[in-house]
């Protein structure tokens, strides 16, 4: 039954990327998507200016139930051995790798703040008011 279900959804991908190439290339040709865009050279990692790409990547969430633990334990080997980005690993685990990344980074700050002792401003002390003075009659 899993098999069967995977077959339609490959049949999906499929017709969906078709559509999608489509739909794109539309939008190129009545110019509400631009024909070159700014994307990441995988090679270098820098950013370039080239065509508008029409393909799609369409994922599935497993039918079967996953061990995280285990994936996990992979990951982090194969990150080990270079054999996978912190991206990709980040990505197969189901988070946004730009998103985390920035929270790592917010939350690396704050600790090194913390070790130096720099917890903000400090308050200002609190004052009680003066006494009136006494009316001489």
């Amino acid at each position: 039954m899993v098999k069967m279900f995977q077959k339609y959804q490959d049949i999906v991908r499929y017709m969906f990327g078709v559509v999608y190439a489509r739909v794109i290339a539309y939008g190129i040709v009545t110019n509400q998507i631009p024909a070159k865009g700014k994307q990441t050279d995988e090679e270098t990692g820098k950013e370039v200016t080239g065509p508008t790409s029409l393909e799609c990547q369409v994922e599935f969430p497993p039918l079967i139930h996953r061990d995280v633990k285990a994936e996990t334990e992979s990951l982090v080997m194969q990150r080990g051995q270079e054999w996978v980005s912190d991206q990709t690993a980040s990505t197969s685990l189901g988070y946004d790798y730009d998103k985390e990344k920035a929270e790592i980074e917010k939350g690396d700050e704050g600790d090194k703040q913390r070790a130096m002792g720099d917890n903000g401003p400090e308050p200002e002390p609190k004052q009680e008011p003066e006494p009136e003075p006494a009316e001489n009659k």
